[in-house]
């Protein structure tokens, strides 16, 4: 349901800077260099990160179809939510606090992955919560606008298809096979 407009996976496309940000201030946190493996995972985190928010504004666009205003579905959807957003990243923090503290042979490789998973997965999601039902209130008001010009009849060329259809009377496509049957397949006998 989110994907139908051009609009809000761009919402979901703004958590991405709220992971980078959290990544690169765990690495000055740590002590850890930005080096090509903790780049690899800034990569990997961009399949992480928008996790949150597609949980979000997934329920959120599910509430809204049932009926709900932008607001009262907003305030339902995220405080749903919000388990399975703490639990699948505490899940992950977790599991990366062995690699993260690690030493020995390949720490270097190993460390920076882990602390840039963290810290981006932490502030991502205390923001995402915070922020991204923000903005996904403004910038509906540009996808309700697009709706809204879409439907008003004589309005650019999905409003001229709207205006004659409903004008018209709905017509059954012709079936080619149908009409060649209808024929008498025999020919008409020649008098001659």
């Amino acid at each position: 349901m989110i994907l139908k407009s051009f609009v809000h996976p761009f919402t979901i496309m703004l958590t991405l800077p709220l992971g980078a940000v959290g990544a690169l201030l765990a690495l000055f946190l740590w002590g850890a260099s930005i080096n090509i493996f903790s780049m690899m995972e800034i990569v990997m985190l961009v399949g992480i990160v928008v996790n949150n928010a597609i949980l979000i504004l997934d329920y959120t666009a599910q509430l809204r179809h049932k009926g709900l205003g932008i607001t009262e579905a907003l305030l339902e959807a995220a405080p749903a939510r919000l388990r399975p957003i703490i639990m699948s990243n505490i899940a992950i923090v977790f599991a990366l606090l062995p690699q993260a503290f690690g030493g020995g042979a390949g720490a270097a490789t190993r460390v920076p992955m882990a602390v840039v998973t963290i810290g981006g997965v932490l502030l991502s999601a205390v923001f995402t919560l915070l922020l991204i039902p923000v903005i996904y209130t403004k910038l509906d008001r540009f996808a309700f606008a697009a709706r809204v010009h879409e439907r008003k009849p004589g309005r650019g060329f999905g409003g001229e298809i709207a205006a004659s259809s409903e004008l018209a009377p709905a017509r059954q496509p012709s079936d080619p096979f149908r009409a060649s049957n209808s024929v008498n397949p025999k020919p008409a006998a020649s008098g001659g």
